[in-house]
């Protein structure tokens, strides 16, 4: 295990601030080889006035206390898991969204050490962050229209022009690129049957390419559904209910190619993300505990998080941390696409593991 304490003193910041630094990204890139972070720093002036400091680090993962390139970046939102970050496939594209705020997003070109930043939704009311980054580079985010609510996948370029745009339907969500970036996976919502808040879901699996139809499922009824592509693109995992903390959940990873059923792995209650990492799966479990009756209007209570990176047919958990509930500013992990190497930052503190098998 490596360690490195990333102060105030490390990226050359005017003072260290009343508090220990907001950690605002933490992710490895697809070759395991560098870490980036995003560390904010904040000093009290006045009653309502703050001071903010905020800084992406590129460290490499095998000596973090070396720092290959810093960027100040404009004041972060002090929200855990605010920010997405995704690479491109070789490495050299890093994209964080949001970049200071939701009309833009940030792009670190690591061969040439160039940062760009660009309006990412132009024309639209809405976007969501960006969800991979292809050749190009391209980067590939989802938004809504005004009128007919449609919702188109954009492709944009460096300078945040969009190079094509995929339009669906009202009620389809594009759940995640695959590693590869060859295909994306949708989740189309049909309407409400006989309980209100549960519907149908279909999840397609469509080729980037030529937008065929590589595979298509039918699910059950529920309230929701993520899913991520499993085992380096060769299956699709998909969980049921992610974000309702009543049922328990299923987790059923399908094979692409056959479209047939390799393994099931089932939760209780709480809420629960899910995503690959090479042939392993990261659950990020929280627990709840349910009261007999309802209190202060509401019927259970969340305790702390579990993290655990998983053998997807067995269930057997290969590493596991604990994240207390709460702790939203100072606390994140991220986990490396091959699921070897484990990162995990507590304010500036950031410790590197392997994950044995």
């Amino acid at each position: 295990m490596s360690e490195v304490n990333i102060t105030a003193q490390t990226v050359g910041a005017p003072f260290e601030g009343d508090k220990p630094p907001f950690l605002w990204a933490l992710s490895f890139s697809p070759d395991g080889k560098t870490l980036a972070v995003g560390l904010q720093f904040s000093r009290k002036e006045s009653e309502f006035k703050y001071t903010f400091r905020s800084y992406l680090l590129l460290i490499p993962a095998d000596r973090p206390g070396v720092v290959l390139k810093q960027f100040e970046t404009p004041s972060q939102g002090q929200l855990r898991n605010l920010h997405r970050t995704v690479w491109s496939a070789n490495s050299r594209f890093l994209a964080i969204t949001p970049w200071g705020d939701w009309d833009h997003s940030g792009a670190v070109d690591l061969e040439s050490g160039q940062l760009h930043v660009f309006r990412d939704r132009m024309d639209v009311p809405w976007c969501g962050a960006a969800v991979a980054v292809l050749p190009g580079p391209q980067f590939v985010q989802q938004c809504s229209t005004a009128r007919t609510f449609d919702r188109p996948v954009r492709f944009l370029e460096l300078d945040g022009t969009t190079s094509s745009a995929w339009t669906f339907p009202p009620g389809a969500y594009l759940m995640e690129v695959s590693p590869d970036g060859r295909m994306l996976a949708v989740d189309f919502i049909g309407p409400s049957g006989k309980y209100p808040l549960l519907s149908p879901h279909d999840i397609a699996l469509f080729n980037i390419a030529d937008r065929s139809t590589v595979r298509r499922w039918s699910l059950p009824e529920a309230g929701g559904y993520a899913g991520t592509f499993a085992n380096t693109g060769t299956a699709f995992c998909t969980v049921s209910n992610p974000n309702v903390v009543g049922p328990k959940h299923e987790i059923a990873c399908r094979d692409i190619a056959s479209g047939e059923m390799r393994s099931k792995l089932h939760l209780g209650r709480g809420t629960v993300t899910v995503r690959a990492a090479g042939d392993k799966l990261v659950l990020h479990y929280s627990n709840v505990v349910l009261f007999p009756f309802s209190i202060f209007g509401t019927s259970f209570v969340f305790t702390h998080d579990d993290v655990s990176i998983v053998d997807p047919q067995t269930g057997r958990a290969l590493s596991q941390w604990r994240i207390p509930w709460g702790d939203d500013s100072n606390t994140s992990y991220a986990v490396s696409q091959s699921g070897d190497l484990v990162a995990i930052g507590e304010a500036g503190r950031i410790r590197i593991f392997s994950v044995t098998q």
